[in-house]
């Protein structure tokens, strides 16, 4: 199939070059596993805290992510 003048002239110009790439999104930092202790009412708390949460959100929420987030904000500016 033989390009029409307007596919030619924009060949010309430049339209048909490729399009730059953008930056791919820079992927999550990996994660570690730690294991402490704590006392059980803290872990029962925990517990409780993140079934009522689910439940009112309708999202399921983790007590890893409960705890992830509270060292989020505690590390933020470090």
């Amino acid at each position: 199939m033989k390009d029409s003048p307007s596919n030619l002239d924009g060949f010309l110009n430049g339209a048909s070059k490729k399009p730059e790439v953008e930056a791919a999104p820079s992927r999550p930092e990996p994660k570690v596993q730690k294991n402490f202790r704590v006392r059980r009412s803290i872990a029962e708390e925990l517990t409780r805290e993140a079934l009522e949460e689910s439940i009112r959100t309708g999202v399921r929420v983790t007590q890893e992510g409960i705890v992830e987030a509270i060292l989020e904000e505690r590390y933020k500016d470090r």
